[in-house]
């Protein structure tokens, strides 16, 4: 009997985590994609930007004073899911559902992934850079500064 509800509770548990990511990088959940350039704006008046890049990305160059919550971790080719990514962000945000939030990411599809499961778990007021931080219109091409780590 405790074998048959630890199965239980294990496969509750990682169906709760099971975030298919094509499925929620095509999903459109969060509330508005901005530019670079209006992003640097809403940070200016006090907008917090979450980078969901992995750590070598982000440690190479980032957002300054933006936080570090990766949506997920690469493993051997294999993208396996932040499962305390929810919790992070509820840690940094103290629990606030409506907290306005700007995610950027590369090129903007990790932020969408992450931003969608983000509107799927309550939160109201997600932002995404659209293009990221490298793509055409993105952080780094709008000429804004970026904190970078010297060869």
């Amino acid at each position: 009997m405790k074998r048959l509800i630890f199965a239980l509770l294990l496969a509750l548990n990682l169906n709760a985590i099971n975030y298919d990511f094509d499925t929620y990088t095509k999903l459109k959940l969060y509330k508005k994609e901005v530019s670079a350039l209006e992003a640097f704006e809403l940070r200016a008046k006090g907008m917090s930007v979450v980078d969901v890049r992995s750590k070598p990305e982000y440690d190479f160059r980032h957002v300054p004073a933006s936080f570090w919550i990766p949506i997920y971790f690469d493993s051997y080719g294999k993208r396996i899911f932040n499962k305390e990514f929810l919790d992070q962000i509820a840690y940094e945000f103290r629990g606030k559902k409506d907290a306005p939030i700007i995610l950027i990411s590369k090129k903007d599809v990790r932020a969408k992934y992450a931003a969608n499961i983000l509107a799927k778990n309550g939160y109201t007021n997600i932002y995404i850079i659209k293009d990221g931080f490298l793509g055409k219109t993105g952080w780094v091409r709008s000429g804004l500064q970026y904190w970078r780590r010297d060869r």
